[in-house]
């Protein structure tokens, strides 16, 4: 019985959703959907380079999740979050959804501690 990549895919694509947004990964797309998971981690490899993250819930309310991408690819990180929710990125807070969305390359770290979850 062949068993095939399909979980080699659906890890990166559904669980993390991490989509290449245009050829070559010049621009990556990011839509975590983890559910009840508490820890996850992943490297993705592309042509560009490794693209790396974690994700961690520290408490019932509080979600960390550390973003790196290689030198040359920028990303977009989409992100379910509440009204009331408060969201940091690399220890700064974020208004609004747009600055949370396109990020640079090299590490970022997203902390969302919200009222309900």
């Amino acid at each position: 019985m062949l068993i095939g990549a399909v979980p080699a895919n659906i890890i990166p694509r559904c669980l993390w959703g991490i989509i290449p947004k245009t050829p070559g990964f010049e621009i990556v797309q990011r839509k975590p959907q983890f559910g009840d998971l508490k820890n996850s981690a992943i490297v993705v490899p592309s042509i560009k380079g490794p693209i790396k993250g974690s994700c961690r819930v520290i408490n019932e309310k509080s979600r960390k999740f550390q973003l790196e991408l290689p030198a040359n690819i920028s990303g977009e990180f989409i992100l379910k979050s509440l009204p009331g929710d408060v969201v940091t990125v690399n220890g700064k807070k974020v208004y609004s959804p747009l600055q949370l969305k396109m990020l640079e390359p090299g590490k970022t770290i997203v902390e969302i501690n919200s009222k309900s979850f």
